[in-house]
C-alpha cells in the first residue's frame, strides 16, 4: 500500500434498546443503578476528605491530582485494601507512592472495601465505581483549571482596559452612584429606560466634559421631547448624536458593567444521584466478564446483576439496528493499526452492519452496554424510576478503507504533499441559515473551487445556502422565554410586589416545555449535521472543513438578537456528532481558525465591505431621506448579507465567501493568520493591511460609489 495511507481505525455507533422484562426483573436492575450512584457518590465524598485535608497530609498529597480513571482506580485500590502492594510502582508513580505507603504502613486506609461494599455486589463493582470517580474528578478539576485560566486571562485584560480607559474612571463614580440608587436594577437594557434617559440628560454638562472640559452640552428641543415623549431609546439615540462625547462614554460604561464587573462563579460540584444527576453501570464482555450470550437479532442477553447471579433479559432493539445487522457463519478477525503501539490488535466480528445512507457494508461487534433510566416526567414522585434500556455500542470496521494521512499533518507539510483532486468541503455556520455550503477541488496546491450536488433534489449548483426544516433557533428562543416568563410569574410573591426569578427547575406543567425544547434543540443538530454529511458523501469529498468556534464569545457591536442566535446555537454539538460519522467514511473533519476570513475577498484577498440590499418598506422608512433622489440600492453595513470587493468589483453572498477562505486556509493558501490580520488604526482613521495603508473615509466613500452602480447580486452564472 502507497505509504500516504494507513488503515482506518474503527468507529462506533449507538443503538438502544428498550428493556422488556418483568417488573421484578426491572426493580432489580433499578437496585444495580441506584446502588451503583449511591457508591459513586460515597466514595467521592470520602475523596474530596482526603483531596482538601481533612484526612491528614498524606491523603491531601495523594489525591491532590488525578490524571484520569486510571490513575484514580490504582490510588483507590492502592487505599483501600492493607494487602496493597506499591512496591514495584515506586519509580512510575513517585508523585504519591510515598504518602500512600506511609499509610499503609500506619494501617490507615480511606476505607477497607472489604467491608465497604456489600457481599453480594457483582464482579469488579468496585472497580467501576472506581473508574467512574476517576472520571468526575478529571472532568471536574479540568473545568476549575478552565475556569482559572479564563480567570487570570480576565483579570489581565481588565487591567489592560483601565490602563487605555483611564479617562473613564475619572467620572465612572457619577455612574456608581445611579446605580445604587437605582439598586443595580438597571442590568443591561438600561436604554429601555426612562430613568437612564432622565440621568443622562441631567447630568449631561458633567458627563459631556469627561474628555475635554470646554465640550458643550446640547440638550435636546422641546418639540423633540414631546414627540418622543413614550420611547426613551429614540430620545437616548437623539442625545448620543447631538453628544458624541457622551456616547462613546455610554458604551465605554457599558462595556465595563458587561466584561469587567464580575467575572463568572467557579465550577460547582454535583454528586451524582440515581434520579436527577445519574451515572449509569456499563456491562463488560471482557476480563471480568459482566454480560454474555449477547444476541442482538433474538433481542437478549445475561447480565450479571449480583455476585453469583445471572438473568436472561429480553430487549426491543432498535429498528435501525435489527434491519441492518446480520450474523456471521464464522467470526472475522481483522487487525487494526499497527503504528498504534506494539500491542496485539487483532479484534473479532461476529457481524456485518449496512449503512443505508451510504450503502456501505461494515464489520460490527458490541463492545459494552449501558443501563440507562428514562423517566417521563421529570417532577413527578409517582413515578419511580422509569424505564429502562440498553445502550449499546457497536465497533464499525470496514479493513480495506484508507484514511489520507497527509491531509491530518500540519499546514506546511500539508501544503507540500496534499493530493492532487482531493475535494474538500467547507462549511461556514451562519446567522440567518444553517449553513454555506462549498465545494473546492485541490489544483497545483490551490483549492479551485467547483459545482456541488444538492442531496435534496439532486441539483448542480456553485454553491448552498442550507436550512433545516423544522422549528427555527427564534421559535425555540421564543419557547425558552415562555417557559422563563412563566416560571417567574408563578415565583412571584403573593402580594403581587414581589420580583419573580428564573426557575430553573418549576414544576411539573412546565416539564414537557422544557423536554420539547431540549429534543428541539437535539432533532436541530442532528439534522444539521445530517444535511453537511450527506452533501459530503454524495459529493465524494475527502475532507470536511468547519469554522474553528471555541473561542467565540458575544461582542458589544453586535446586537442582542445575534448574539441570542449565536449562543443558542450549538455548533459544536454538530460538530462532535459528524466527528463520529465521518472516521469510518474516507473523510477528515478539521476545524479551521475563521480569523477575517468574512472580511477579505476569496479570489484576490483584498479587504471588502458588507453590504445587503434593503427591502422597499425598510428603504422607504430607514434610507431614503438619507439618499434622496436615489433609488433603491445596496447599503454598506456591518454583518450585511452580501460581501463587496472593491478590487475585481465581486459581489456575493458573505458566507459563501467565508466558506470559500476556509478551504484556503486549510489548504494554506490563506495569507492572513490572526497575528497579520487588517489592524485599525484609531489615530489615522485607517487600517494596516500587508504593508499598506487604507483610509476608512476613502476606502468607504469608493465602496459607496461602486454600490451605487450595483443592480443585481448575480453577475456572471457561468464563472466562480
Amino acid at each position: 500500500m502507497d505509504n500516504n495511507y494507513i488503515y482506518s481505525k474503527p468507529s462506533k455507533k449507538n443503538f438502544t434498546g428498550l428493556v422488556d422484562c418483568s417488573k421484578e426483573l426491572q426493580e432489580e436492575l433499578w437496585n444495580l443503578h441506584k446502588l451503583f450512584n449511591d457508591y459513586v457518590s460515597k466514595v467521592l465524598r470520602e475523596v474530596f476528605k482526603g483531596k482538601h485535608g481533612k484526612r491528614g497530609v498524606e491523603f491531601q498529597q495523594v489525591f491532590k491530582e488525578i490524571g484520569g480513571s486510571q490513575e484514580a482506580m490504582a490510588k483507590l485500590n492502592a487505599l483501600t485494601s492493607l494487602k496493597s502492594k506499591l512496591g514495584s510502582r515506586a519509580k512510575n508513580q513517585a508523585n504519591w507512592f510515598k504518602p500512600a505507603r506511609k499509610l499503609l504502613g500506619k494501617r490507615n486506609l480511606l476505607f477497607d472495601r472489604n467491608n465497604y461494599f456489600p457481599n453480594d455486589i457483582p464482579t469488579d463493582f468496585s472497580y467501576k465505581v472506581y473508574e467512574m470517580v476517576g472520571q468526575i474528578m478529571q472532568s471536574h478539576m479540568g473545568l476549575i483549571e478552565n475556569w482559572k485560566n479564563e480567570k487570570k486571562q480576565w483579570e489581565e485584560d481588565r487591567e489592560k482596559w483601565k490602563e487605555n480607559n483611564a479617562d473613564y474612571f475619572s467620572i465612572k463614580p457619577v455612574f456608581d452612584k445611579f446605580e445604587e440608587n437605582e439598586k443595580g436594577t438597571l442590568r443591561l437594557s438600561r436604554e429601555r429606560w426612562h430613568k437612564y434617559y432622565e440621568f443622562m440628560s441631567t447630568n449631561g454638562n458633567n458627563l459631556v466634559k469627561w474628555l475635554n472640559k470646554n465640550t458643550t452640552f446640547i440638550p435636546l428641543k422641546q418639540d423633540v421631547l414631546d414627540k418622543y415623549k413614550g420611547d426613551p431609546n429614540k430620545l437616548l439615540d437623539l442625545l448620543f448624536k447631538h453628544n458624541p462625547e457622551l456616547k462613546k462614554l455610554n458604551a465605554l460604561d457599558k462595556i465595563w458593567r458587561r466584561e469587567y464587573t464580575r467575572f463568572k462563579r467557579r465550577p460547582s460540584f454535583t454528586y451524582p444521584s440515581a434520579y436527577k444527576h445519574p451515572q449509569f453501570y456499563s456491562f463488560k464482555k471482557t476480563a471480568s466478564i459482566t454480560y454474555r450470550n449477547l444476541d442482538l437479532l433474538q433481542e437478549a442477553v445475561e447480565v450479571q446483576i449480583k455476585k453469583d447471579q445471572w438473568v436472561k433479559i429480553p430487549f426491543r432493539v432498535d429498528k435501525r439496528l435489527k434491519y441492518n445487522l446480520k450474523l456471521l457463519e464464522k467470526p472475522v478477525i481483522v487487525g487494526k493499526d499497527p503504528k498504534e503501539g506494539n500491542r496485539d490488535h487483532r479484534a473479532a466480528f461476529n457481524y456485518t452492519y449496512f449503512e443505508q445512507s451510504t450503502g456501505e457494508t461494515f464489520l460490527a461487534e458490541p463492545r459494552g452496554i449501558k443501563l440507562i433510566f428514562r423517566r417521563k416526567n421529570l417532577s413527578s414522585q409517582l413515578e419511580k424510576h422509569g424505564r429502562p434500556y440498553f445502550y449499546f455500542a457497536i465497533e464499525l470496521y470496514k479493513d480495506t478503507l484508507p484514511v489520507l494521512r497527509d491531509l491530518r499533518v500540519g499546514i506546511a507539510k500539508r501544503k507540500a504533499r496534499l493530493p492532487e483532486g482531493t475535494k474538500i468541503l467547507s462549511v461556514d455556520m451562519g446567522q440567518r441559515d444553517l449553513a454555506a455550503i462549498t465545494l473546492t477541488e485541490v489544483q497545483n496546491g490551490n483549492p479551485i473551487p467547483v459545482h456541488l450536488k444538492r442531496p435534496q433534489d439532486k441539483k448542480i449548483v456553485k454553491a448552498w445556502l442550507a436550512d433545516i426544516r423544522g422549528l427555527t433557533m427564534d421559535s425555540i428562543a421564543s419557547h425558552e422565554k415562555d417557559l422563563s416568563f412563566g416560571l417567574s410569574n408563578m415565583y412571584k410573591s403573593k402580594n403581587g410586589n414581589g420580583k419573580g426569578s428564573h426557575i430553573s427547575k418549576g414544576k411539573k406543567g412546565f416539564d414537557r416545555l422544557r423536554i420539547h425544547i431540549a429534543n428541539s434543540k437535539e432533532n436541530r443538530y442532528k439534522n444539521g449535521a445530517h444535511i453537511i454529511l450527506e452533501t459530503a458523501i454524495i459529493n465524494k469529498v475527502d475532507v470536511i472543513v468547519m469554522e474553528w468556534l471555541d473561542n467565540y464569545r458575544p461582542t458589544l457591536a453586535r446586537d442582542r438578537k445575534h448574539n441570542k442566535r449565536r449562543m443558542q446555537w450549538n455548533v459544536l454539538a454538530i460538530q462532535n456528532f459528524l466527528e463520529q460519522q465521518v472516521k469510518a467514511r474516507n473523510m477528515v473533519l478539521y476545524n479551521a481558525p475563521a480569523y477575517h476570513t468574512s472580511k477579505l475577498c476569496y479570489r484576490c484577498g483584498a479587504f471588502g465591505v458588507r453590504c445587503s440590499l434593503p427591502t422597499v418598506k425598510n428603504w422607504i422608512k430607514y434610507y431614503e431621506h438619507m439618499h434622496p433622489g436615489e433609488k433603491r440600492r445596496y447599503i454598506r453595513e456591518q454583518g450585511g448579507y452580501f460581501f463587496y470587493c472593491p478590487k475585481c468589483k465581486k459581489l456575493i453572498n458573505s458566507d459563501i465567501n467565508a466558506s470559500y477562505n476556509l478551504a484556503k486556509v486549510y489548504v494554506g493558501a490563506w495569507e492572513v493568520d490572526k497575528w497579520s490580520t487588517p489592524k485599525y488604526d484609531e489615530k489615522n482613521n485607517g487600517w494596516k493591511y500587508k504593508s499598506t495603508f487604507i483610509n476608512k473615509d476613502e476606502f468607504y466613500v469608493a465602496c459607496d460609489n461602486d454600490l451605487k452602480n450595483l443592480k443585481s447580486p448575480i453577475q456572471n452564472t457561468s464563472k466562480f
